[in-house]
């Protein structure tokens, strides 16, 4: 564990609020117990040997103050055991017992950081934070701390000291990544041009590649082939190079460079590695992406947008979310 990892457990008032409702319950527990189980227990207590040692009344005072112990007890390792562990690669809460840890967050994700407190919580200094996620579909939250702004301002300072991870490489020969399937580092496209649907050249085949290399240029990098089906099957680029002026590879790698010149820039394409394996006999098109040095924004019919591959999806980010995240990503190279 890192010097720089934070550690923290939940206020104090947790486990005050969990003791003021035990003693209102308890409060109440002597008299709902009386009005249901009195004359029975009255008559079992009397024919066991505690009726020659103590008084019924004693003995339901005894064994009330014991369940409170017991249950103030357990109310403590509820709060105490549960602890937070932040780090520059993710945020965890270890629950303690049988409990296994809980992942919160993973550091770099996050996009933004909300401060969540009632009018308690504003009195007695705690709060909660929420942590907007580059999946937008999900949200982390880190419950019930003390000083819940001192922690923001930390966490942030922890996001922007991280170091971006190192860009992916492949490290299995293609027909081995091809059978793996798809995942956060690797993408499979029919094709560039040729609409397997219409059966005809369709340039708009163009966007869903350029958007996956403008994800993985702002991320950790993948890899991207071009001539495989999303099943794995090995469909090559003949298609595309059937409707080409030149029916080869560099009239192919023209089209392509054509796209991402005016899709993502001509700048970026250093970080873009194009090679033409054969599998099957056919022709395929491996795209290598190497994570970029500066943000990648795909321009398409006027609009430009900010894309970032988390898990096996490409994932839009809108305005505030781009900014906080280029905030964190590139800060540090």
């Amino acid at each position: 564990m890192s010097t720089d990892d934070i550690i923290l457990k939940r206020s104090p008032v947790v486990f005050l609020k969990i003791i003021i409702l035990v003693e209102f319950l308890f409060a109440f527990l002597p008299i709902f117990l009386a009005l249901i189980f009195q004359a029975t227990a009255v008559d079992y207590f009397n024919t066991s040997f505690l009726a020659q040692i103590l008084s019924f009344n004693l003995f339901v005072v005894l064994l009330v103050m014991v369940l409170q112990i017991l249950t103030i007890g357990l109310a403590f390792a509820i709060w105490f055991v549960p602890t937070y562990t932040i780090t520059p690669e993710n945020i965890f809460l270890t629950r303690g017992g049988i409990l296994s840890d809980l992942e919160i967050a993973r550091t770099p994700e996050i996009l933004g950081i909300e401060v969540e407190q009632g009018w308690l919580g504003r009195k007695l200094g705690y709060g909660s934070l929420i942590l907007k996620l580059a999946d937008s579909e999900r949200h982390g939250r880190i419950s019930n701390i003390p000083d819940p702004y001192r922690l923001k301002r930390e966490l942030e300072q922890m996001e922007t000291a991280v170091t971006r991870p190192a860009a992916y490489q492949p490290d299995k020969p293609l027909p081995q990544l091809i059978h793996d399937g798809e995942s956060q580092y690797l993408e499979f496209k029919s094709s560039l041009l040729w609409d397997y649907r219409q059966q005809r050249p369709n340039k708009n085949l163009h966007l869903p590649v350029m958007k996956n290399i403008a994800a993985f240029l702002n991320t950790q990098g993948g890899v991207i082939l071009i001539g495989v089906g999303d099943d794995g099957q090995i469909l090559g680029i003949e298609p595309d190079m059937q409707v080409m002026k030149k029916k080869d590879t560099d009239s192919f790698e023209n089209t392509f460079n054509v796209a991402f010149n005016q899709m993502i820039g001509a700048d970026f394409r250093r970080f873009v590695h194009v090679s033409f394996p054969e599998l099957d006999g056919k022709t395929i098109c491996a795209v290598i992406v190497q994570p970029a040095s500066m943000p990648a924004y795909l321009t398409h019919k006027g609009q430009e947008d900010f894309y970032i591959k988390t898990g096996n999806s490409s994932q839009p980010l809108t305005v505030s979310q781009a900014v906080r995240y280029i905030q964190s990503h590139f800060s540090v190279q």
